[in-house]
């Protein structure tokens, strides 16, 4: 930015106490999220990270999230207790189906006192602000004396936002500069110092945002709590009437199994990181050509390709490997090519060019496959991220439970997640010492 430019003046007066309000959620201003995690004996197909632990992990990454989920499951509550485990600034909005990108950067007002027309930071700038802030080091304490390490801009129902709105915050979320107009001149922004988060209830009709704004984003999905967590809850409240209502997600009165689990970045070892880049690349392919290929399997009747992606759903309920079924599908697909055991799942399954669409999507989509492995966590765990990059953005917009087309098409996907996870998972553990 240039000395004193208008982008100069802007920053130093939202970032006036006065125009921007300090915000870290307190223990006694949320209620912590209780969600299930899956244990089912198999020390690798349990998961030791709930939705909310991932989201943290994403997070961590400053990668943008959706919250996804009925009215009333807990996706507010979770954004509350993330930011103040992070110790981050929380600045929240609610969209409507009238929203323009300039709602969220700009707020017009007059001055009070000279009457004169001025512009406030909007939310999304006001997060971005506060980010600043805190990368400069000059962070200032909330009211209640607490200190920001970081900054989230919160858009809750979010599946209310125009989808032309959408479209045109693309280049906000890419943390790209951006410019609007403001009272000082025109302002640029990097967008590079906040995390997004969106949250709605993506399952009831909504516009249906293009493939690049979906992709930017890392998709939760968040389901009603189990019998078990319900009655876990019911008591945690009861506890908390009983006391003064300031327990937090640490609190001992918190049964384990539903406390967040703080995953810290490590130094992947080169191995590793050459692993992952394949599964990423190869992951990334297949699922690409899934996609365009799926019209030509998706109706009823009998397709060999249908028969053998439902020969691999079976495979991907009962956790197994779907074995012989490539060496039969080369045989009646592919008749009079040579096979080479080196050719990869991409080419087991589908012929011609891989990357057609949108290399730059698929370059972030195989970075985060890549970013976002643990070597903690367990091959459950790992393939709920795996559905959370890939699954959920192609899936999310759609109601799954009540459209078969959709449903073969997310079992189809599912499937070839976990065949392809099945194929690198031993590698994976042993690459990283």
């Amino acid at each position: 930015m240039a000395e004193d430019s208008p982008t100069d003046r802007f920053v130093e007066f939202g970032l006036l106490p006065r125009n921007m309000q300090v915000r870290v959620p307190e223990a006694k201003s949320y209620f912590p999220y209780f969600q299930d995690r899956n244990d089912n004996g198999d020390d690798q197909e349990s998961e030791t990270l709930s939705v909310a632990d991932r989201a943290f992990w994403y997070l961590k990454n400053d990668i943008p999230c959706v919250f996804n989920g009925q009215t009333g499951i807990g996706k507010t509550v979770t954004a509350e207790s993330l930011a103040h485990v992070l110790q981050y600034h929380l600045e929240e909005d609610t969209a409507s189906d009238g929203h323009k990108k300039n709602d969220f950067l700009v707020i017009p007002t007059q001055e009070e006192g000279s009457g004169r027309y001025i512009t406030l930071p909007g939310p999304l700038a006001l997060a971005e602000l506060v980010g600043i802030m805190v990368d400069c080091g000059g962070a200032r304490s909330d009211k209640h004396g607490q200190v920001p390490q970081g900054s989230i801009f919160f858009l809750d129902e979010a599946a209310n936002l125009p989808k032309r709105t959408a479209t045109s915050l693309n280049k906000i979320i890419q943390a790209r500069a951006d410019g609007f107009h403001t009272h000082m001149g025109r302002v640029n922004l990097n967008w590079d110092h906040y995390n997004f988060i969106l949250s709605g209830n993506y399952h009831d009709p909504c516009p249906n945002y293009n493939a690049p704004f979906r992709y930017r984003f890392i998709w939760l999905e968040f389901d009603e709590p189990s019998d078990d967590a319900s009655r876990a809850i019911s008591r945690y409240k009861q506890q908390c009437e009983e006391k003064d209502g300031s327990t937090g997600p640490d609190d001992p009165d918190i049964p384990d199994q539903y406390k967040i689990r703080r995953l810290e970045r490590y130094d992947r070892s080169p191995a590793l990181n050459d692993l992952l880049t394949n599964m990423g690349t190869e992951l990334y392919k297949t699922l690409s050509r899934y996609g365009r290929n799926h019209r030509n399997f998706s109706a009823n009747g009998h397709s060999k390709t249908k028969e053998t992606l439902e020969r691999l759903g079976y495979a991907w309920h009962n956790r197994k490997p779907a074995g012989g079924i490539y060496r039969s599908f080369k045989e009646e697909f592919i008749s009079g090519r040579e096979v080479d055991p080196n050719m990869n799942l991409a080419d087991r399954y589908f012929q011609g060019p891989a990357w057609r669409a949108a290399p730059e999507i698929s370059h972030e989509v195989t970075a985060r496959i890549k970013d976002l492995y643990h070597p903690s966590m367990t091959r459950a765990d790992f393939r709920n991220v795996l559905h959370d990059i890939l699954l959920h953005p192609a899936t999310g917009l759609e109601p799954v439970p009540f459209n078969p087309a959709v449903q073969n098409f997310v079992n189809g996907q599912k499937a070839i997640i976990n065949e392809i996870l099945l194929n690198y998972g031993e590698n994976l553990k042993r690459a990283q010492p």
